[in-house]
């Protein structure tokens, strides 16, 4: 029996690594909504320079208001989302909530990443009745 070792930088050992994350169905869906929004997030400014600046205050996501048309609306070509009851288109509300939700989802990960890190390096040194309370902690905030 011949056994095979194999470092992490391999690039056998990356390719299984990408293949076995890709074909879960709930990390694809996940990274295609942060693709989706990241490119929204993008597209605002430029919708708000290019297609949304000659139509007035339509587009406004605070004051827009379109009279044309009664309020809620359906969706329609000038209004992909439609209208709220007040007026306001709802695509470019969401277009421009996105970047400020964004930052405050991603500082809220990169700051939980490392307050685990550290809560899992004092566990790891300290070991004992240490190691206990912060896996009693970090299971009681899985629940």
């Amino acid at each position: 029996m011949r056994v095979s070792l194999r470092r992490p930088g391999d690039p056998a050992v990356r390719q299984a690594a990408t293949a076995a994350v890709l074909s879960h169905p709930k990390i694809l869906l996940g990274v295609a909504i942060l693709v989706f929004f990241g490119l929204l997030t993008i597209a605002q400014p430029v919708l708000e320079a290019t297609i949304w600046s000659g139509q007035g205050r339509i587009y406004d996501p605070q004051l827009g208001f379109d009279h044309r048309i009664a309020h809620p609306s359906s969706p329609t070509f000038e209004h992909w989302l439609g209208t709220s009851s007040t007026g306001r288109d709802v695509f470019s509300m969401l277009a421009f909530a996105t970047r400020p939700t964004l930052v405050v989802a991603v500082s809220a990960g990169a700051t939980i990443a490392v307050i685990s890190v550290l809560l899992g390096a004092v566990a790891a040194v300290r070991e004992g009745w240490v190691d206990e309370v912060v896996s009693h902690f970090s299971d009681a905030m899985v629940l």
